[in-house]
């Protein structure tokens, strides 16, 4: 039972993390990435010679796909360790 409300937990961090982290990405670079559903990296400024261009976007997405790896396991960390310590309250 444990297990499953841990896995339910990290389902519903996990679903608006994927949703909204090219929103997330928009926010902290200013890049002109927008929602999945609304063009996505259609309008980044990768796209666009001469101008500063997003380290998420570049590189076909590397470093998009290098940091939404790393939230999704600080996201799993945090959710498969807390019971750990929970018990002991």
């Amino acid at each position: 039972m444990q297990r499953f409300r841990q896995s339910l937990a990290l389902a519903l961090a996990v679903i608006p993390t994927a949703a909204f982290s090219i929103n997330f990405c928009a926010w902290i670079f200013g890049c002109g990435c927008r929602s999945w559903w609304a063009g996505a990296s259609a309008s980044c400024n990768i796209h666009m010679q001469g101008a500063k261009h997003c380290p998420w976007c570049i590189y076909d997405g590397q470093g998009f796909r290098v940091a939404f790896v790393l939230i999704l396991a600080a996201q799993t960390a945090i959710t498969f360790s807390c019971s750990l310590w929970w018990h002991f309250r």
